[in-house]
């Protein structure tokens, strides 16, 4: 990441030396810690015990890097999330990820009391708070108010763990260790996924492991904010290495992109694209990189084309008659909605007026539509506020901040853009990537919020 904007940007996170921030016992808790963890480290080895010395170095370096090590892991568990049961959809509360999302909000509340680094979260924080109560209170009239109850803690702790992000101090190393370490997971996952593609058996690209699968467009969907971020690294990199090493990621989280076969991920990539032109310009480093996707192309399967022409002939995959049912359930419940997570209730209700029928519990494939008919006009006008009031923050910020580009926030930005391009076609709405992706927009437009 480019190390000159970040430091530039001490005053947005709030950089506070860690150890003068802590109180006098807290650094002689500290202190005799690391001396514990130490010890037990040498023991274990010497009793030839590695698995407890492995969990005593990684206690250490929670330790010494908390935020680093408990928010960069979740960022880096971030593709794996989308895994699921076989023929089911991922369900957050089984995940190691969701242990992971509960360290990193942990940590991030215990060192924000600790060390003094709360600082009061950006406007949107109020709006997409209200918008997460509305759903909450959704449930008073819900259609089937146990269907809501088992989407509710993971709305809520999403929101929460949004919630700590933006109202935490961050300083300049630790928020570029933690995006690294979110590159370098889904180039980890990417690459495992075009390997299992490459065995063969799989349609489409996708992670697999045992008996779960990724759904292959939610997959695409984790890896925006990555590539974003691989490609402003690219940008921003200022030696030969990095520039290597940075390219390298993007092209093969691009690849895979490509192989998940996911139409909707391609407007994102194609939004994502035009965002970097806008605000970057015609650039030498942005066409090396802009170059290469048409040369990818070269590379993929003949079902990958196949798929794109099938767009139009099969409706693409029911979604067009899954929408016309959304607006009968819309015209229905248009004011308060069907409730949270109602979506697929209210749509045996009304299946039949699907021009072609596609079997009854459909999700909707699309953010609007859903929150639109589960939470009403009302939720939707929350949804588009938050996001409006994000995307304010970001124009202001730019605007006080004319000169070189801030590639770390053009990253975020195109990411977010592009995952709201793709919510018009996909289930994301709570999934971690999308939280996250707007919470750290949120961290780099503290001062024009």
């Amino acid at each position: 990441m480019n190390s000159g904007t970040l430091q530039n940007r001490r005053i947005v996170y709030g950089a506070l030396p860690f150890r003068s921030a802590l109180p006098g016992p807290f650094q002689l808790a500290a202190s005799l810690a690391v001396f514990a963890c130490t010890s037990v480290i040498i023991i274990a080895i010497a009793q030839e015990k590695w698995l407890y010395a492995l969990i005593t170095a990684l206690l250490s370096v929670l330790l010494f890097y908390p935020i680093e090590a408990s928010l960069g892991l979740l960022a880096f568990l971030l593709p794996f999330d989308t895994l699921g049961a076989a023929g089911a959809s991922s369900d957050a509360g089984s995940t190691i990820s969701w242990y992971a999302g509960a360290l990193a909000g942990l940590v991030l509340v215990v060192t924000g009391i600790v060390g003094r680094r709360f600082k009061h979260p950006p406007q949107a924080a109020l709006w997409w708070g209200l918008f997460a109560l509305w759903n909450a209170a959704s449930l008073l009239w819900a259609l089937n108010t146990a269907q809501g109850l088992q989407r509710l803690p993971s709305a809520v702790c999403l929101f929460l763990l949004y919630l700590a992000i933006v109202s935490f101090r961050f300083r300049a190393p630790e928020i570029r260790v933690v995006l690294c370490l979110g590159v370098v997971g889904a180039t980890v996952a990417a690459g495992f996924a075009i390997h299992k593609f490459a065995q063969g058996g799989l349609l489409r690209a996708a992670l697999v492991f045992g008996n779960r699968e990724a759904n292959p467009n939610d997959f695409a969907s984790s890896l925006l904010l990555p590539l974003s971020l691989s490609v402003g690294a690219f940008l921003a990199a200022g030696t030969r290495l990095k520039r290597i090493a940075t390219l390298a990621a993007a092209v093969v989280i691009v690849l895979t992109i490509f192989l998940t076969m996911s139409r909707g991920s391609l407007f994102a990539l194609a939004v994502l694209v035009m965002v970097y032109l806008l605000r970057v310009g015609v650039r030498k480093r942005v066409l090396v990189w802009i170059t290469l996707i048409p040369l990818l192309v070269v590379f993929l399967p003949h079902d990958f084309f196949a798929r794109v022409q099938r767009g139009a002939s099969d409706r693409g995959t029911g979604r067009f008659d899954i929408w016309i049912v959304a607006v009968h359930i819309i015209k229905h419940y248009p004011i308060f909605g069907t409730g949270l997570e109602n979506f697929r209730t209210a749509y045996n209700q009304f299946a039949g007026y699907a021009p072609v029928f596609r079997r009854f519990d459909r999700d909707p494939h699309n953010v609007y539509l859903q929150v639109w008919a589960e939470t009403g006009v009302v939720g939707l006008i929350l949804l588009i506020t938050a996001v409006g009031s994000q995307l304010k923050a970001v124009r202001a910020s730019r605007s006080e901040n004319k000169g070189t580009p801030d590639y770390l926030l053009i990253a975020v930005e195109a990411a977010c853009w592009a995952l709201l391009t793709h919510g018009l076609v996909a289930n994301i709405l709570w999934q971690k990537f999308f939280w996250m992706s707007f919470g750290f927009l949120a961290i780099f437009t503290a001062n024009a919020a």
